[in-house]
């Protein structure tokens, strides 16, 4: 039983014997009490009617006017909630992330993916690819040419050997047509993904792995006739299938016309050859050998690049970096936002008061000490401060891992990077709230912070998002026109996070609202009990000889 419905039944029990010992008394004995407000109530009910007001009043009208009370402080909490709200906004990310963070599309560390795309953060990856060289550069010796490399390369000659004995001794399979191909059938030994094609791919050069080595893999090497080979060239290996397919009609009337003539030239039996050969081919078959060699080339650039100290070291000095710049944007917001507080409230002060503390005061006096009213302020944000620190640099850390791990598939703009910071940032706040709530508070009051926070964070990548798409409208103003989106976006998001946290507390997923509504009218009823019974044993004490009381 609570230290409440204790005290409860030892006001009854004096009660009914008050009441026994002198019946003039105006004390009558309540049901016994509980923690429910009903309880509560009747208690108040019973120390109300016995006040010296002597009058009873409605239990419906006591709880309408405590009820209405806690929705008037709700509507001024809303309103100090927007104003915090706006500022916090205003001045975190939108106008502190702007000024430290320098986004860009696909983030801040190369990935395959992203160069593959022509986005590149560094200029030396950038450069790099530039400098890469021509496939086949005329101006260098024959074996120093990629191009003749690839061919001059010892798997590459050795395969091409055991293709011509398989070939002589029964027959070799043709990797692009369902034919077995024997002498006198020429056959070479094609690059599925061609030499030049590997050379000019972009994650290949960020990965540091020649051209000699990817071309020549061993899902990169298929033998097939040498008509079919020599239409590929250095044709991407989906498009040729598609122009197998694309002129297929064409190929067949040009046959259907060769065969018709009664004689054929050397230069028409080579043509009518070549087309058969073309015509043997399957686009299908093309296609599927065109996706094992390639995914075997990437991960070959996959593996090479991401286990390498190149891109860890990269991943390390861009995490810290923005580790550091979201710490700095926290604390700095934390101090502005105390500092911008502080010099309104001495504002209003001011206007209400006169700027002066006492007439003998200079200005320069009062100014300092208005200014040292601020200053001790936010000097009292230390601790908040310091918190906001840690948290930061741990949010921005995280965030640019994710970003990274993005960029590893697709390509984020430069508004996703914020969103992803912003966002990570309240992803870290609630599960720091999840896991390690504030003592006392139990797992319903946790979630229904997270959550509060999780929506907060997406209210603002959603401002973040919209300020992106008005900056085209914007963007003829100048600094002008940056500055007034940046405010007027920040303020508009500052109230939405107000309001959304309003509408949440109406919902009650979790029910704290109304328990912590119930907590309130129960506190407010006992109060009012206390003083009650308070006056209600003074009128005793006056009017009555106390009996001997034995209390537990």
């Amino acid at each position: 039983m609570s230290d409440t419905v204790k005290r409860f039944n030892r006001r009854k029990e004096l009660s009914i014997r008050t009441s026994l010992s002198n019946p003039r008394s105006a004390l009558h004995a309540p049901e016994p009490a509980s923690n429910a407000p009903d309880a509560v109530l009747s208690t108040a009910m019973l120390c109300l009617d016995n006040s010296d007001q002597g009058t009873k009043h409605d239990i419906d009208t006591i709880l309408t006017e405590l009820h209405n009370q806690l929705d008037a402080e709700k509507i001024e909490a809303l309103i100090e909630a927007c104003q915090r709200n706006c500022l916090q906004t205003v001045v975190r990310p939108f106008v502190l992330g702007r000024a430290l963070f320098n986004d860009q599309d696909g983030g801040n560390v190369d990935t395959i993916s992203n160069v593959r795309n022509g986005v590149y953060a560094t200029d030396r990856e950038r450069d790099a690819y530039k400098n890469r060289g021509d496939y086949d550069d005329a101006t260098k010796p024959y074996s120093e040419r990629t191009k003749n490399a690839v061919h001059l390369d010892q798997r590459y000659i050795e395969e091409n050997r055991r293709i011509a004995e398989q070939r002589d001794s029964g027959g070799v399979k043709d990797a692009y047509a369902d034919e077995v191909r024997s002498a006198p059938d020429k056959i070479d030994q094609d690059h599925i993904v061609s030499g030049k094609q590997t050379h000019d791919d972009a994650g290949r050069v960020l990965a540091e792995v020649s051209t000699v080595d990817a071309a020549n893999l061993q899902e990169n090497r298929v033998a097939t006739d040498r008509s079919i080979n020599r239409s590929k060239n250095a044709k991407d290996p989906m498009q040729f299938a598609q122009w197998l397919e694309d002129t297929a009609p064409q190929r067949k009337a040009r046959m259907s016309e060769l065969l018709s003539k009664p004689q054929l030239t050397d230069q028409e039996r080579k043509e009518l050859n070549k087309l058969t050969k073309l015509e043997q081919a399957d686009p299908d078959a093309i296609r599927e050998h065109a996706t094992a060699a390639k995914d075997a080339q990437d991960k070959t650039y996959n593996k090479t690049y991401y286990t390498s100290s190149k891109f860890a070291k990269s991943v390390a000095i861009s995490s810290a970096k923005e580790g550091g710049k979201m710490a700095l944007q926290q604390v700095l917001g934390v101090l502005m936002e105390e500092f911008v507080r502080a010099s309104f409230a001495e504002v209003r002060d001011a206007w209400q008061n006169g700027f002066k503390g006492a007439v003998d005061d200079s200005f320069l006096d009062a100014l300092k000490e208005r200014l040292n009213r601020v200053a001790q302020r936010v000097q009292t944000k230390w601790k908040d401060a310091a918190y906001a620190l840690r948290d930061g640099f741990i949010s921005g850390f995280l965030s640019n891992l994710v970003t990274v791990l993005i960029n590893t598939f697709a390509t984020t703009l430069k508004r996703h990077v914020r969103m992803i910071r912003e966002g990570g940032m309240s992803l870290y706040r609630a599960m720091k709230v999840l896991v390690f709530p504030d003592e006392g508070m139990s797992m319903a009051e946790a979630a229904d912070a997270a959550l509060k926070i999780l929506v907060a964070g997406l209210v603002t990548s959603t401002g973040i998002a919209v300020q992106s798409a008005l900056w085209t409208y914007f963007d003829s103003l100048g600094a002008v026109g940056e500055f007034a989106l940046e405010v007027s976006v920040g303020l508009a998001t500052g109230i939405a996070t107000a309001c959304t946290m309003y509408l949440l507390d109406k919902l009650d997923l979790f029910g704290i609202q109304e328990e912590q509504r119930n907590q309130k009218v129960l506190t407010q009823l006992r109060h009012a009990i206390d003083i009650s019974h308070a006056r209600s044993m003074e009128v005793a004490k006056t009017f009555d000889v106390p009996a001997p009381l034995h209390l537990p």
